[in-house]
């Protein structure tokens, strides 16, 4: 994950519209996932769970009834396409980052946004805004 823009500024201008937000983290690479969970609390928001696979992605979304999921594409080596769906037909928007953009077009349905690898972090904030603004219209 790419820093290039000051991050005091950043968070300035993000805290109003990220703070309190509840995310679930769905990442297989610990240092992605953490570089994630890193800007996210640095805009506000709150990490409400990790995870490194569907499984363990399924119960953190159930303990933790997050706002939004941001998940790869991929958990070791088990697709995600089936969770996306599932996360977004119960209303709960997902930001999908993947190495395989060709694939995006088979999950989601207006409540998904598709991020390629690597990921710059004013990317996904700006993805989140935009999912989190389009669903409260």
């Amino acid at each position: 994950m790419r820093h290039d823009s000051d991050p005091r500024a950043d968070a300035d201008h993000a805290h109003a519209d990220l703070a309190g937000l509840r995310i679930v983290v769905a990442e297989d690479n610990w240092l992605i996932g953490e570089a994630l969970k890193t800007v996210l609390e640095r805009h506000g928001a709150i990490v409400a769970g990790m995870a490194a696979s569907v499984t363990e992605t399924r119960v953190q979304v159930a303990s933790a009834q997050p706002d939004l999921v941001i998940a790869d594409l991929n958990l070791q080596s088990e697709p995600t396409t089936h969770l996306i769906g599932e996360l977004t037909s119960r209303g709960i928007p997902v930001v999908v980052i993947t190495g395989y953009p060709e694939i995006a077009n088979e999950c989601g349905n207006g409540r998904m946004a598709m991020l390629r690898k690597p990921v710059h972090a004013d990317a996904v904030i700006a993805a989140i805004r935009r999912l989190l603004g389009s669903r409260s219209g």
